[in-house]
């Protein structure tokens, strides 16, 4: 099958400014062999190329329309598929000047859907044609598939999308939908129901976005409409198809805005929308960067590589901890503190000769030797396959010595760049370690490895298992083991973000679609947004990431498929915190829910995509502990979303979250709740004062980019009432039905000791 293309689409324009000039940098979808044109103004001179830099691949052109106005026009060259870039001047009154840098990505066709809304009772299914109203270069577009929905079932037939909700359900439902050009270029839309049940169930909502930066919210009835003297007083906002509000923030604008809808449902209803605008744009041009160093090591590394056009470092602040020195051309130096390791980072600017301060971005060191993060790993490979362990360290000066020989194969350390080949594949890379088991045997072997740097001669010991098991053998080299989708070695809830991030990509099915546990083979998709090749992110093989996909990673659960170091990474100064546990003084036997509140006031959380923590608790203290995810809150609130929770072991559960639209969230507050049942045998065990610890610890967040930063773990304490009620009138509020909203089944718990 041939790979489907995908488009990526990112458009904006950021206006910023510098004395008497402007200058705004964007980047522009063309079509392959079209034309872009665009109407601007310039008086009293016409527009002309700015340093005399044309574009690359294409040419530039300008018609005077009127006294002032001209049309300007950029051609690709023929055939051409990629990026160009030109700055035009542009006269806005005798002696000023300001410059326009227009950036394109010259691709096939285009495919850009548009949100779609529709209304339905409960009970009641209904349906919409979803691409009528999609935008496509090449068309006729088809409806592809659904990959994603929420409250109900939803199927394709004749590019109509038919959804049937859950019985008995109200609320947002979101589906997520696939449209495909004849070219091959697709692009996920998405299709939000309102399953209404006659109340208007909102009456105040939060809103956050950065600045210069729209945020949209599927509405629950399509008859509101904005006064106007109600309207906000710092932006604009609009409803869009009845159902969906926009507010876009003046330009350069940040703080608080505010303005109300009203609806006549039978009577007049009103919902207030609050509004931070935070003082943050999303990047176009400068991107994070991640290096790391040895403890004790400096390390050199170039800044600018990464970036988008040829911009100059104009700025840049100082690490927490350590020395930073610039070496010119975007190259620095650091040198750690003595005997430090963790994650430090520090900011940058970049400029041009029309605009020194154009963006600013964040760089991450990590300070640590990268040795593995724990002390035996259990590997897997195929009858007869050989294991092939490429060590994902950043260093170049390591090196493993076998320790202990295993008892049914041998191990080879094949020491700097090499290639092999194993059974007709050619297998490169750096310091490869291959275990060869004994032919035909089956069964569980083991070996001893010591790692070393040469850069400080720290050590470390480590034992690999080997469960050598009657699969398949396809692959040594780039192999997928569905559930390890950001290749880290190792499955867990972290590898929900990658596929939140790329929601809805294409790319060419696998021969094999069987999600087991083994090492499968399949094309690359090189897809040029993604850090890691979305190949490993399709775990069910059958080319698309969907919510499918995430099974992999429920049942492969915590296993490895390589040695895994330990990688420091740099903070947010952001905060995940508890809330005050619900009720404060359990008994035995009760219900405890304690929320999980992301960001502050005073610190909120900016740029979120998704996010990840681990919870620790007593493991003879809590039974059913489950965590629920707020629907509503202002992570939710304008996107689906995915989720996960896993108990590793008892005394511990790990949990994942990420949005699925390509949009991040900014926020503050709850964001779900920790749930468990305090075992009514507890009053039997020592328990000092009564009180039940609860840590919060792994935290990270992962933003628009994709980059992950670390965040301060949290504490609290359940205090308990061993001492009972006896018995007592039953309080309604001591009913709990959970989890709310349910998807399947819902349980009845009665709080306070009584059965």
């Amino acid at each position: 099958m041939n790979p489907v293309k995908r488009l990526t689409l990112f458009m904006l324009l950021a206006v910023l400014s510098f004395g008497l000039k402007a200058q705004s940098e964007g980047r522009v979808l063309v079509v392959k062999n079209q034309s872009f044109t665009e109407n601007i103004v310039s008086t009293p001179n016409p527009p002309y190329i700015a340093g005399g830099a044309t574009p690359e691949h294409g040419t530039y052109s300008y018609t005077q329309q009127l006294s002032g106005e001209y049309e300007i026009k950029y051609t690709p060259d023929n055939d051409y598929l990629g990026f160009d870039e030109f700055t035009i001047a542009i006269s806005n009154a005798p002696g000023s000047v300001s410059f326009t840098t227009y950036r394109f990505n010259v691709v096939e066709s285009i495919v850009i859907p548009k949100n779609d809304y529709g209304i339905t009772d409960v009970d009641v299914a209904t349906g919409m044609n979803v691409i009528n109203n999609d935008f496509a270069s090449h068309p006729p577009l088809t409806l592809k598939n659904v990959s994603f929905s929420e409250g109900g079932m939803a199927t394709v037939v004749n590019n109509v999308i038919n959804f049937i909700p859950e019985p008995g359900y109200s609320g947002m439902s979101q589906i997520k939908y696939t449209t495909c050009d004849d070219l091959g270029t697709c692009a996920t839309g998405m299709y939000t129901v309102s399953v209404f049940d006659g109340e208007l169930s909102d009456t105040k909502v939060k809103l956050g976005t950065l600045k210069d930066t729209y945020v949209k919210m599927p509405l629950e009835w399509n008859a509101y409409f904005i006064a106007p003297d109600q309207a906000p007083s710092h932006g604009e906002a609009v409803i869009n198809d009845n159902q969906e509000l926009q507010y876009t923030p003046e330009p350069g604008y940040s703080g608080e805005d505010y303005f109300v809808l009203t609806s006549f449902n039978g009577y007049q209803t009103s919902l207030e929308v609050f509004v931070t605008v935070y003082d943050k744009t999303p990047n176009i041009l400068a991107f994070p960067d991640q290096f790391y160093t040895p403890v004790n090591t400096p390390v050199t590394f170039n800044v600018l590589a990464n970036d988008d056009g040829n911009y100059h470092l104009s700025g840049f602040s100082q690490p927490q901890a350590g020395d930073l020195a610039y070496n010119g051309s975007g190259n620095f130096t650091y040198t750690p503190d003595p005997n430090y390791s963790g994650g430090v980072y520090f900011s940058y600017s970049i400029g041009s000769n029309y605009n020194p301060n154009l963006e600013k971005t964040t760089v991450q060191i990590g300070i640590g030797n990268q040795a593995p993060s724990k002390g035996t790993f259990d590997l897997t490979t195929s009858q007869n396959a050989p294991l092939v362990i490429k060590y994902p360290t950043t260093f170049r000066d390591y090196g493993f010595e076998l320790i202990n020989e295993p008892n049914s194969g041998v191990v080879e350390f094949l020491e700097g760049q090499q290639t092999i080949n194993i059974n007709g594949e050619d297998v490169s890379g750096y310091n490869m370690l291959i275990y060869f088991p004994n032919q035909d045997f089956l069964g569980t072997d083991e070996f001893g490895l010591n790692y070393c740097l040469a850069s400080n001669g720290d050590c470390a010991e480590v034992k690999v298992t080997v469960d050598v098991i009657d699969a398949p053998a396809t692959c040594y080299d780039g192999c997928i083991w569905p559930g390890d989708v950001n290749r880290d070695g190792v499955v867990s809830v972290k590898d929900i973000l990658p596929i939140g991030q790329f929601f809805g990509e294409l790319g060419p099915e696998r021969s094999d679609n069987s999600s087991d546990w083994y090492a499968h083979s399949g094309d690359d998709w090189n897809n040029p947004y993604a850090n890691v090749d979305l190949k490993f992110a399709d775990t069910d093989g059958d080319g698309q990431i969907t919510a499918a996909d995430t099974s992999a990673i429920s049942t492969s659960y915590a296993k490895n498929d390589n040695l895994t170091p330990k990688f420091p990474i740099g903070k947010k100064n952001t905060t995940i915190e508890f809330g005050t546990p619900s009720p404060t003084n359990p008994q035995p036997g009760d219900l405890v829910s304690i929320p999980l509140i992301l960001g502050t006031e005073d610190i909120p959380a900016v740029d979120v995509y998704g996010f990840t923590f681990n919870l620790n608790y007593w493991v003879d203290a809590f039974d059913n502990e489950f965590i629920a995810y707020n629907a509503e809150s202002w992570f939710n609130q304008n996107d689906a979303t995915l989720s996960m929770a896993k108990k590793p072991y008892n005394g511990r559960l790990e949990s994942a979250i990420t949005r699925t639209g390509r949009l991040s969230a900014s926020g503050h507050g709850i964001v779900g709740t920790l749930n468990f049942i305090i075992d009514d045998q507890i009053d039997g065990f020592k328990l000092k004062d009564g009180k039940i610890e609860v840590t919060l610890d792994g935290g990270e967040l992962s933003d628009s980019e994709g980059q992950a930063y670390s965040i301060d773990g949290a504490k609290t304490y359940i205090q308990l009432n061993l001492a009972g009620t006896g018995l007592a009138k039953i309080n309604p509020n001591q009913v709990i039905l959970y989890p709310n909203p349910a998807d399947e089944e819902v349980h009845i718990h009665l709080n306070s000791g009584f059965k």
